[in-house]
């Protein structure tokens, strides 16, 4: 893929990139190509993404990984201790609307 195509799909001169210019974006990416054309696969990505940014952070890891075999009622506990925290700091306390199941 050049520059110029890039280009014109930027700027809008080409709106229509064929399959095979969405695979080479998707392979680029890392992404399915179905996200570029399908708003429910770029939702699933991009919370995907998100995820993954957020276990990049050692302190969350550190965490999530601290919760590991704790009953179900401990775990709504720390829940909601959490969410508390956010609305302290000014943080969304929003979860997303749909599940993010990785086992996909």
């Amino acid at each position: 893929m050049t520059a110029t195509a890039i280009q014109q799909l930027r700027t809008g001169a080409q709106r229509n990139p064929t399959r095979h210019t969405l695979k080479d974006l998707a392979d680029f990416f890392g992404v399915p190509a179905g996200c570029f054309v399908d708003s429910a696969a770029a939702e699933r990505t991009k919370a995907e993404m998100d995820l993954l940014a957020a276990v990049r952070d050692r302190d969350v890891r550190k965490t999530a990984l601290r919760t590991d075999g704790l009953s179900v009622d401990s775990l709504k506990m720390l829940s909601t201790v959490i969410e508390q925290a956010r609305k302290l700091e000014g943080l969304t306390t929003e979860v997303p609307t749909q599940e993010l199941d990785l086992d996909d």
